[in-house]
This record gives structure tokens, C-alpha cells and sequence, in this order.
């Protein structure tokens, strides 16, 4: 029997949330997070939250997680699916299935990454259903990408039946 996590952060002090790490800048292996909802209603201007990881700059592999992310902030921030901001490193093999609510103004948001920046990811992937922005669904990979790379991607489109 798997437990259940459930994370409600609410008044964020710093400026990363994820389910596994805030910050990843060395090398994160091989993890599982089943059934968790992270609920996220204020943070810092700057915040980088994801599903898994807030902030990666190292590698990043062999991950499964099952999060419901619901971020209701008015803060300005990075959001996604699997990781919040991904800045020079790799992200592969990671393999997220949750929902992305997501409210409030200013948000750069992605079901794999808010915002990548001289980073690979292969064979990752998002099986989210009814992903929101501000109510209105949405399925872009990236809020923001600049200079990443990528392989293998696969997004279940939303409300598509699994």
C-alpha cells in the first residue's frame, strides 16, 4: 500500500516548491511520489514551482509522480507540470500524471516546464486532464523556452480519456 501525500504550502518563504525537491543542482535519481496534491496560495515574486521539482540546474532522472499541482497565488512565478524553471542541466525518463490548476496573473506556464533555458529533456512525459489557466485550458509544453532542447515528449491532450 502506497501512502497518500498531501502538501498544502501556503505563505512560501522562499522562491521554489516541488513535490520531490525545491532546488535539484546535482544529480536526482529514481523516485516515486504517488497520489500527492500540492496546493500552493502565496509566494515570493520570482517563485519557481513544479510538480516535481521547483528549480533543476543538475540532472534530473528516472522519476514518476502522480501530483495534483493547484497554484493560486497573485505572485509573478514559473510553473509546470514537471519542473518549474530548468536551467542548464538534463531532465530524461520523467513521467508526471496529475492536474495543473493554475490562477492569478503573470504566470509563465508549461505542463513540462514554466520555463527552460539551456536544457535537454528527453523522454518525459504529462498526462494531465483539464489543465488550467485563469479557468481556460491549456496545453503548451513550455511558458518559456529559451535555447532548450528536447526529445521524446509526449502530452495527453486534455480531456482525452487516459
Amino acid at each position: 500500500m502506497n501512502p497518500t501525500l498531501a502538501m498544502v504550502v501556503g505563505a512560501v518563504v522562499g522562491i521554489v516548491v516541488g513535490a520531490l525537491a525545491g532546488v535539484n543542482e546535482g544529480t536526482l535519481l529514481r523516485n516515486f511520489v504517488n497520489e500527492s496534491t500540492m496546493t500552493v496560495t502565496s509566494a515570493a515574486e520570482g517563485a519557481n514551482c513544479g510538480g516535481m521539482v521547483g528549480l533543476n540546474t543538475g540532472k534530473f532522472q528516472n522519476h514518476t509522480c502522480f501530483v495534483d499541482l493547484i497554484v493560486d497565488t497573485p505572485a509573478a512565478m514559473n510553473v509546470g507540470g514537471i519542473v518549474g524553471c530548468a536551467e542548464e542541466g538534463l531532465i530524461e525518463f520523467a513521467n508526471q500524471e496529475g492536474k495543473l490548476v493554475i490562477k492569478g496573473e503573470n504566470k509563465t506556464v508549461g505542463v513540462m516546464a514554466g520555463k527552460i533555458s539551456n536544457q535537454h529533456l528527453r523522454d518525459c512525459a504529462f498526462l494531465g486532464e483539464q489543465n488550467t489557466l485563469n479557468d481556460k485550458l491549456f496545453e503548451n509544453y513550455f511558458g518559456q523556452d529559451e535555447n532548450g532542447t528536447y526529445e521524446s515528449m509526449w502530452l495527453r491532450e486534455n480531456g482525452r480519456e487516459p
